[in-house]
């Protein structure tokens, strides 16, 4: 793979953070770090035809290897997710589908490290409308979960659904029903820990809830734990982000309405060892309205939130970074892109030397992938 130079995003009467890099034009970017610490990177592109598209980095992000459409559909897609281990290199993404009226998750797959992709296959192929795929990649296996309206019980609300390919993406389980319940399920975040067991984290609203909380389950295929409530408030949670410690403890990290000033923070929560979850703590706690929540842990355990924030103006919100290492006290919250334009839906990714951010950047009426390359360490 070609690596291009370092592109700095500079403007005139204000100076964004040193080092961002632009990597192009594009939307809603998804970041995966391998053991290699290669850096895949995939957004959506703003040619004709919407399609998702693929770069790499073995620097930490500070120069991109060539474009790679990775969808190549006649059908607009969208909001894409990347995972990676090893050589296997997973992205799948929301499709609108010609053949009927809603919309599907598709999938495709590289065992090459990310070199070439295989032909895009339709996972999800419901009656319904498929929405906000997660991906993971664990031991060969490649897992899936998105929220559908297929079973939504006459039209109430949609479920939350997982599928595994243990073949490379050829063929894939049945789709099982995690969230079991009636009520409105949404916005799910996964990771997949030792000997395949998955965690599944989502926004729930169950039939006579007044607002939705934030539950979490683990299991494999058809098993599955019972529900955790882990924010248990009389507020809205929504958008959670799940990721695992390296002993496969799960963390949460969350949007949230606060009652206490006008706007939204971040809250986290983390599990211990058998099995029960800690009270939230309130990670941004800004004057501005905080937003866009991602979570990554590094194979140290530290863990990293990332959000957008409006406390620099609301006219220019900047992405703030916080991180812990016991999941109680967390860093002073920073900001990282002190940019111009406006600046949401980042993804960070950990590195040996701390993590990458992709986020993207609206400025001049055109949207961007921007990357805060991170650092890897020498040997």
């Amino acid at each position: 793979m070609k690596s291009w130079p370092v592109v700095l995003f500079l403007s005139i009467g204000a100076l964004a953070a040193p080092g961002i890099v632009t990597v192009g034009g594009g939307k809603a970017p998804s970041l995966a770090v391998d053991g290699e610490e290669r850096t895949h990177l995939v957004y959506q592109g703003l040619q004709s035809g919407d399609n998702i598209y693929y770069r790499q980095s073995t620097d930490g992000g500070s120069s991109w290897g060539d474009e790679i459409n990775v969808s190549n559909t006649p059908d607009k897609s969208h909001f894409p997710t990347v995972a990676a281990q090893g050589n296997q290199v997973a992205v799948a993404w929301l499709e609108d589908c010609r053949d009927h009226s809603g919309n599907d998750v598709y999938v495709a797959i590289s065992n090459d490290a990310g070199h070439t992709f295989s032909s895009a296959v339709d996972v999800s192929h419901t009656p319904g409308h498929s929405s906000h795929p997660v991906v993971a990649v664990s031991n060969g296996s490649v897992h899936l979960a998105w929220t559908d309206s297929s079973d939504d019980q006459g039209g109430q609300g949609q479920d939350v659904f997982y599928s595994r390919s243990d073949n490379g993406g050829k063929s894939w389980t049945r789709a099982f029903d995690v969230s079991r319940d009636r009520g409105v399920h949404g916005a799910p975040s996964m990771a997949v820990g030792r000997g395949g067991l998955v965690h599944i984290a989502w926004a729930d609203r169950c039939r006579g809830a007044k607002v939705p909380d934030i539950h979490v389950v683990r299991g494999m295929q058809d098993t599955w734990s019972p529900q955790h409530d882990i924010s248990p408030t009389s507020e809205i949670s929504s958008h959670p982000s799940l990721s695992l410690r390296p002993d496969g403890r799960a963390c949460v990290a969350w949007l949230e309405d606060c009652d206490t000033h006008r706007g939204n923070d971040i809250y986290f929560a983390s599990e211990d060892a058998n099995g029960n979850w800690s009270r939230p703590v309130d990670v941004s706690h800004t004057p501005g309205v905080s937003s866009d929540p991602n979570l990554t842990i590094g194979a140290e355990g530290r863990a990293y939130v990332t959000w957008v924030d409006t406390t620099s103006g609301r006219s220019h919100p900047d992405v703030w970074q916080s991180r812990t290492d016991n999941g109680r006290q967390f860093s002073k919250s920073h900001n990282l892109s002190k940019t111009p334009g406006k600046s949401h839906e980042p993804h960070a990714a950990a590195l040996s030397g701390g993590s990458v951010i992709a986020w993207e950047e609206v400025a001049g009426g055109r949207s961007w992938i921007k990357v805060l390359p991170g650092r890897i360490k020498t040997q």
